[in-house]
């Protein structure tokens, strides 16, 4: 572990951020990280996740380039385990801050976020999770991302409102909950949001933004595709379904979140068929039936929902919505 930049932080707000072989898109995104240096003291954990191809380097280069006036204190750490949330999961360890935010490395940072960050952890420092708007870059066009009103864990079931650069954690509040599930390599910031609504967390809405560039590409972290990645898809689908059967609450309840999780099973399955990836297609649904078991009018609409999201039907995740409204 080596340390580098300037003074330890006072204590609040944590930035970290994995890599592995990201060095076309590190460098710019490091700099829109340490640039907020100039309006407030933060640490920063890098995490190198075996990378081969010099991101190490360029990691040292921009702690170099950090004047004094760059109030911006970096530990560079190692995590031979592959996989994004080990990687995540060590930067973690290595906090000692109050709060903590995890970024993606081919993403660019707000100018003055880390700013707005602190200033509103600041005065509502009882805050377990903070939620803050982003924004995606797809083909050149930026736009918001997606969210629904609340913070219900079917919405992010459903709309996976709570993204990895959406969210700031209060850091032994994220611990205690279990961090980053290392059985996962994709989806995971889907299941980490599915699980923090699930332990009921005193969340808050940071006003300001939308936040960020996060570039949405073939070979993004944030990725895309289904078919490409289904056996990690339904493992993060096995990740919910074990959440919800740890959580306290009610059986009804308890019923509605599956049927809610079959209907996400549903159109991860339609987005494979429009993929063409019919067997692929077909193994998520039958994983959908026969580990959620649900009931027939669950049935009804996950086959509706697969059939619309196949044909390439938009806003699948706002009529599953409403259609588990209507059934419980």
């Amino acid at each position: 572990m080596e340390r580098a930049g300037g003074e330890e932080a006072e204590g609040l707000l944590t930035v970290i951020v994995p890599y592995r072989n990201r060095r076309e898109y590190l460098g710019r995104s490091l700099r829109s990280i340490v640039a907020q240096g100039c309006r407030g003291g933060f640490d920063l954990i890098l995490v190198d996740n075996g990378s081969d191809d010099g991101g190490a380097e360029i990691c040292r280069e921009v702690a170099q380039e950090c004047g004094s006036e760059c109030a911006v204190h970096i530990v560079m750490a190692e995590e031979k385990r592959a996989g994004s949330s080990m990687a995540r999961n060590c930067g973690l360890s290595l906090c000692r801050t109050k709060y903590v935010y995890f970024f993606d490395s081919d993403d660019d940072m707000s100018e003055g976020f880390v700013g707005d960050v602190i200033k509103e952890i600041s005065e509502h420092g009882d805050t377990d999770v903070l939620v803050v708007r982003t924004c995606e870059v797809v083909d050149g066009v930026r736009r918001e991302r997606r969210s629904v009103v609340g913070f219900a864990p079917e919405g992010q079931m459903l709309s996976a409102m709570l993204s990895t650069q959406a969210v700031v954690f209060r850091t032994e509040w994220l611990r205690a909950i279990g961090g980053w599930d290392e059985r996962l390599r994709t989806w995971s910031d889907w299941e980490l949001g599915v699980r923090t609504l699930l332990n009921r967390p005193l969340i808050r809405r940071m006003g300001g933004g939308p936040f960020h560039s996060v570039y949405v590409h073939a070979d993004s972290i944030t990725g895309t595709g289904y078919s490409s990645r289904t056996e990690w898809i339904m493992k993060a689908l096995e990740a919910v379904r074990e959440d919800i059967g740890r959580a306290e609450m009610s059986v009804k309840r308890q019923g509605k979140l599956t049927a809610v999780l079959a209907m996400r099973c549903a159109i991860a399955s339609g987005m494979m068929k429009r993929e063409g990836a019919g067997d692929d297609s077909s193994l998520c649904m039958r994983w959908g039936m026969d580990k959620l078991m649900p009931g027939y009018g669950t049935k009804v609409l996950m086959h509706l929902l697969r059939w619309y999201t196949a044909q390439g039907g938009r806003g699948a995740w706002r009529l599953a919505l409403m259609a588990g409204d209507w059934l419980f």
